[in-house]
């Protein structure tokens, strides 16, 4: 099986994804040929989490109460960086509106300015 890799480096030096970080993975999410989708980072649980609930909160309408709930559940350390009221606030429909917007406007693209691109050839 062929896994297309997508690295998205993040723009801030703490660590923690801006609105712009997040609005660049969900566009990386919104091109189907990119789909389905593993997400990780270094340990796959705090910058994972979080851009995974930012997906389930904007893409799958999930209630950030919920979105914030499985990030616990998979280890999320609110230490690590921004805490999970971001994630509250994007919940908000005119804020949710706002951030669809950014991700299906036009733009520059994604790779290879934001990301880099390889192949992992995995064994299933």
């Amino acid at each position: 099986m062929n896994v297309k890799s997508k690295d998205l480096t993040l723009l801030t030096s703490s660590g923690h994804p801006e609105e712009e970080d997040l609005i660049k993975f969900l566009r990386i999410l919104k091109d189907k040929k990119n789909l389905p989708a593993f997400v990780h980072c270094a340990a796959g649980k705090d910058r994972t989490g979080y851009f995974v609930a930012t997906y389930r909160i904007i893409e799958q309408n999930w209630t950030a109460d919920d979105a914030i709930h499985e990030m616990f559940d998979f280890g999320y350390h609110p230490w690590w960086f921004r805490n999970p009221s971001f994630l509250r606030e994007i919940e908000d429909k005119d804020k949710k509106k706002d951030i669809r917007k950014k991700v299906n406007e036009k733009g520059p693209p994604i790779l290879p300015d934001y990301a880099k691109e390889g192949t992992c050839k995995c064994k299933k």
